[in-house]
C-alpha cells in the first residue's frame, strides 16, 4: 500500500522534462499546532544529473551526508500532512549557489532570517556566499525595487508619500553631501544639466517638470533626508532663479533602512534610465563604478585565488535592470576584469615583498620613489653608456625589442649597432622560468641580430640579482 504521508515535489510536472544537476529547495514539514508548514532550506548537487524525483530522499544534512536532524524526522512522523520540496533554483552557476540558498534563508521571517526563527530548521545562516549584512541589503533592495514599480504603475494603487522640496533645501542636502553618488561624476554631466536648466527656464513650474526628486527620509525626524535620485535637476533647479522647487517621492526609513549604500548606487543608477527628461541616463562609468563598488562590498571573490566572480548573480543582476547591449555588457565585464587582476597583482607584489621596476611604477612622483631607486641600485655597474638605445619592457611583450630598433632607425637614419633590453617581471617564479628558458632568448636575439646586437638584462623582482643574456 502507498504511503499516504509520501513527500511531495510541488509543481513536479514543470521538471519532467529537466535533469536536475543543482538546486537550492525548501523541504516544508506541515506543524499540527501552529497550523503552518516549517521550512528547513538546502542546497543539493549531484555529480550526474538527475531526474527531479531524486529529491524525495533527501531530509538535510544536519548531521553529516544525507543524514537529517532528529527534530525533522520526528516532525514529519508527527505530521499530518506530507512533507512538501519546493525547488527555488536550479542548474546555476556554482559560484552562485550558495548566494541562492543564503537568500532563501534570510527570505524566511525578513529581516531576522530563518536561522533566528522559530518557525525554521535552519539553525545557521549557510557561510558560503555573502554575509547576512549583505544579504539583508540585497533583499531589501528587491522590496523597494518592487515598491518603486508599483509606484510607477499608473494601474496600481500603491504610491510613495510625496512632498515639495525648495531650492534652498536642495541646496542644503547637495552641500552637506546628503545624496547617494550613484554617478561617475559626482553632479552629472554639465551637458545634461545644461539641457535640464534650458527647460527649467522655459517653464520653472514644478508641477509641469516630468520627473520627482526621489529622497529617502530619515528615521527621526528631525534628521536629514537624502537624495536618491534626481541630482542632476535638483542642481539644475538651484540654477534657475524662478524654479522654486521639485516635486518628491519620499522613500520612508523602514523600506532603505538595511540597504548599503552600494546596492542604493545601483538603484539610482536604475532610476537614472535615459528619457525625454533625462537627456544622458547613466553611463556605461556609472554602471562600471557599481559593479566595482558592488564586488568589493559583498566579497564577490572565488576562496583559493581571489579572483573576483564577474559572472556573478548580483553583477548580473545591475544589467538587467538597465538597457545595455551584449556587446558593452562585456567590455564592462573585462574592464573590471583588468582592474581587479591588476589590484590583485600589486597585492601579491607587496605580500611577497617584490619591487615594481615597471616603467609606470618608476615614473611615479617623478621618478623619485623606492622602485627606481632599487633598479639603478641594481644595474649600477652596467656601461649603459656602451650601447646605442637602452630601453625596458615587461615579460612578455618581448616584441618592443623590434619597435625599438626601427623607433631608432627612424629617428637617428641608421640602424643601431648595439641595444640593451630590460626585461622586467611581476613575480619572482616568472624570473626564475625566464631564466632557465635560454633557447627562447637566444630566438628573440637571433631574430635582430641581422640588424644589430642585442643584450637582454632580466631583471629579478626582489631587486637582488639580474642575468645578462647576449
Amino acid at each position: 500500500m502507498e504511503n499516504p504521508l509520501k513527500p511531495i515535489i510541488v509543481d513536479e510536472n514543470k521538471y519532467h522534462n529537466t535533469l536536475i544537476k543543482n538546486c537550492v529547495a525548501k523541504l516544508e514539514v506541515w506543524d499540527d499546532n501552529k497550523k503552518k508548514y516549517i521550512p528547513y532550506v538546502f542546497r543539493k548537487t549531484w555529480t550526474k544529473e538527475s531526474k527531479v524525483d531524486r529529491l524525495l530522499t533527501y531530509r538535510g544534512s544536519s548531521l553529516g551526508p544525507n543524514r537529517a536532524s532528529a527534530e525533522i524526522l520526528d516532525a514529519m512522523q508527527k505530521s499530518s500532512k506530507p512533507a512538501r520540496y519546493i525547488i527555488t533554483v536550479h542548474n546555476v552557476p556554482k559560484h552562485d549557489l550558495g548566494y541562492h540558498e543564503q537568500k532563501a534563508v534570510m527570505e524566511i521571517d525578513f529581516p531576522n532570517g530563518g536561522h533566528n526563527s522559530d518557525d525554521c530548521f535552519n539553525k545557521k545562516f549557510p557561510t558560503e556566499g555573502i554575509s547576512e549584512e549583505s544579504m539583508k541589503s540585497i533583499i531589501a533592495l528587491d522590496m523597494l525595487r518592487e515598491k518603486i514599480r508599483k509606484d510607477q504603475d499608473p494601474n496600481d494603487d500603491f504610491c510613495f508619500p510625496t512632498g515639495f522640496s525648495t531650492r534652498d533645501r536642495i541646496k542644503y542636502l547637495k552641500e552637506n553631501n546628503l545624496f547617494v553618488q550613484c554617478r561617475f561624476e559626482i553632479q552629472g554631466s554639465e551637458t545634461s544639466i545644461d539641457y535640464f536648466k534650458e527647460k527649467m527656464q522655459e517653464n520653472p513650474n514644478p508641477n509641469e517638470w516630468n520627473g520627482n526628486l526621489w529622497l529617502l527620509m530619515p528615521q527621526i525626524k528631525d534628521k536629514d533626508e537624502r537624495i536618491l535620485d534626481g541630482n542632476q535637476s535638483g542642481e539644475s533647479c538651484i540654477r534657475v532663479p524662478d524654479m522654486p522647487g521639485l516635486n518628491d517621492k519620499r522613500v520612508p526609513y523602514e523600506d532603505h533602512e538595511h540597504i548599503l549604500e552600494e546596492d542604493l548606487e545601483t538603484l539610482g543608477i536604475e532610476l537614472n534610465e535615459p528619457s525625454e527628461d533625462r537627456l544622458s541616463g547613466n553611463s556605461p562609468f556609472d554602471i562600471e563604478r557599481n559593479v566595482k563598488n558592488k564586488i568589493i562590498k559583498h566579497n564577490l571573490f572565488t576562496t583559493k585565488k581571489g579572483l573576483a566572480i564577474i559572472d556573478h548573480h548580483l553583477v548580473n543582476d545591475i544589467f538587467k535592470k538597465v538597457h545595455r547591449s551584449k556587446t558593452e555588457i562585456r567590455r564592462i565585464k573585462n574592464s573590471v576584469k583588468s582592474f581587479f587582476e591588476k589590484k590583485q597583482k600589486e597585492e601579491m607584489i607587496i605580500q611577497q615583498g617584490l619591487y615594481d621596476f615597471r616603467e609606470n611604477a618608476l615614473k611615479k612622483n617623478d621618478g623619485d620613489n623606492g622602485n627606481k631607486r632599487k633598479l639603478d641600485e641594481l644595474l649600477k655597474l652596467i656601461k649603459f653608456d656602451e650601447y646605442c638605445k637602452k630601453h625596458q619592457f615587461t615579460s612578455g611583450m618581448e616584441e618592443k625589442i623590434s619597435k625599438n630598433i626601427i623607433a631608432y632607425k627612424k629617428s637617428k637614419e641608421k640602424w643601431p649597432q648595439k641595444l640593451v633590453s630590460i626585461c622586467t617581471f611581476m613575480f619572482e617564479d616568472h624570473y626564475d622560468k625566464s631564466k632557465k628558458d635560454t633557447q627562447f632568448w637566444e630566438d628573440v636575439i637571433f631574430q635582430q641580430s641581422a640588424v644589430c646586437d642585442v643584450t637582454v638584462i632580466l631583471v629579478n623582482p626582489t631587486g637582488k640579482e639580474y642575468y645578462i643574456i647576449k
